[in-house]
């Protein structure tokens, strides 16, 4: 079997089955769907059941929630095609995905396969697209410096096809339990083995903004910032053992900019008042996140007029900041 299109499936019941819909919509056979349900409260199950009912190359699977990551990992354990493609169930690809994935797999040799996707609304309004930094075979350091920056393609799994056979032989699986950034961690730990990376122009995938949810990006998790910390250090460590070209005043500036979008959530959330105080406590009486802040090393342009406001209070006064976030 040519390759395996993964997809997690959570509470899913309004969108699997369009998502299913746009990957079918080809004459290709030679792959199968792992439809891989995490725990599903809704109808979610029944439909990835129908679906496998109604389609021979649909398998499902089940297990109780244990998130995107674990649900990922079950479904490479149980894949049997050469390559894989990875789904979110609340998304769609693009009508040619299919066609272009064969293509590229029948006609170059490679370890990951790199394409571009569009964030689109509701209503299939264009909000961004993603650009390919080159077209034709990258390099490890070429792959890894796209780490560095706010290249908004290089941590999804859903802009790339991995050669089985290179996951399995190094042993690589997405960590369970991390809330935040399970994707871009894998990624970034697959780019330090030297895979043989084919990047290509083709928008093949549509990432579904919706209007009427609350999403990942949009709520409170203590542990994100713990993950900020650690990948800043992280990146900065990978500059310097491979010798990456790597700027700490841009990479400052985007550690500062996450960490005061997620106190802006935290102010939002629905925690009680002592609960944000200690909360936020926390986060500016880091070590890291001090030393940051207070050095000349970084730059405010990422950020909204609300955000370079808090970020200069900081420095001043926390408890002034504190309200600003919260207005």
């Amino acid at each position: 079997m040519k390759f395996s299109i993964i997809i997690p499936v959570y509470n899913a019941e309004k969108h699997i089955k369009e998502c299913v819909a746009s990957i079918i919509n080809s004459t290709h056979t030679d792959y199968e769907i792992l439809l891989i349900d995490d725990g599903s409260q809704d109808k979610s199950l029944d439909i990835c059941q129908s679906l496998a009912k109604d389609n021979n190359f649909v398998r499902v699977f089940h297990q109780t929630n244990k998130g995107a990551a674990s649900a990922r990992n079950y479904g490479i354990a149980e894949a049997k095609g050469d390559f894989l493609a990875f789904v979110d169930s609340d998304d769609r690809v693009a009508e040619n995905y299919i066609e272009k994935l064969n293509f590229y797999i029948d006609n170059y040799s490679f370890d990951v396969l790199w394409f571009n996707m569009r964030a689109v609304n509701e209503s299939g309004v264009e909000l961004f697209k993603t650009i390919s930094i080159a077209n034709g075979f990258i390099s490890k350091n070429d792959f890894l410096s796209c780490f560095f920056g706010m290249n908004l393609n290089i941590g999804s799994m859903c802009s790339k096809v991995y050669s089985r056979y290179f996951i399995c032989r190094h042993g690589l699986k997405l960590t369970e339990g991390r809330i935040y950034g399970e994707d871009w961690d894998f990624n970034l730990r697959l780019g330090e083995l030297n895979p043989k990376i084919l990047c290509v122009p083709d928008i093949l995938y549509n990432y579904i903004k919706y209007n009427s949810q609350q999403t990942v990006s949009t709520k409170y998790f203590r542990e994100d910032f713990d993950v900020y910390c650690e990948s800043y250090s992280r990146l900065l460590n990978i500059a310097k053992i491979y010798g990456l070209s790597c700027s700490e005043r841009e990479q400052g500036a985007i550690f500062v900019y996450n960490v005061i979008s997620q106190l802006g959530k935290l102010m939002a959330s629905s925690l009680s008042k002592n609960e944000k105080n200690i909360e936020y406590n926390r986060i500016i009486q880091n070590e890291t996140f001090h030393n940051v802040l207070i050095s000349n090393r970084w730059d405010s342009r990422f950020m909204s007029k609300r955000q370079r406001i808090a970020s200069f209070l900081l420095k001043k006064s926390d408890k002034i900041a504190k309200i600003v976030m919260s207005l």
